[in-house]
C-alpha cells in the first residue's frame, strides 16, 4: 500500500483506555497528541502497547478545518483522530484539525 507522507502522521502510544467495544488510544505525534479510537478486535490485532511506535493514517479528503472555540471533549487535543474498523482493516473516520 502506498500512502503520501502528508496523509500519516507517526508518532508513540502514550495511553490506551479499553472499553467493552472500542479502544481508545493516545498517540503523541510530538508537538501534540492525537487520540484514535478503534474497535477491540483492530486493538487486538495489532497488539499495541504503550511506547510502542505507530502510524495514524488518514485521507486528506476527510480534514476538516475548525476555526473557534474547542468543545470541551477535544480542548486537551487540538487535533484529534477518530479510526474504526470494518472486518479486519481499519477504515478512515474523520480528521479534525483545530485553529485558535
Amino acid at each position: 500500500m502506498r500512502i503520501s507522507d502528508p496523509n500519516k502522521l507517526v508518532g508513540r502510544v502514550m495511553s490506551v483506555k479499553a472499553g467493552q467495544d472500542m479502544t481508545e488510544i493516545v498517540i503523541d505525534v510530538g508537538d501534540q497528541a492525537v487520540t484514535a479510537t478503534i474497535t477491540k478486535g483492530a486493538f487486538d490485532a495489532m497488539n499495541l502497547s504503550e511506547g510502542d511506535e505507530i502510524f495514524a493514517m488518514f485521507n486528506s479528503t476527510s480534514v476538516s478545518l475548525i476555526r473557534g472555540d474547542v468543545d470541551e471533549h477535544h480542548r486537551d487535543n487540538r487535533a484529534y483522530r477518530k479510526y474504526g474498523a470494518y472486518g479486519s482493516g481499519a477504515y478512515a473516520g474523520d480528521y479534525g484539525v483545530y485553529g485558535v
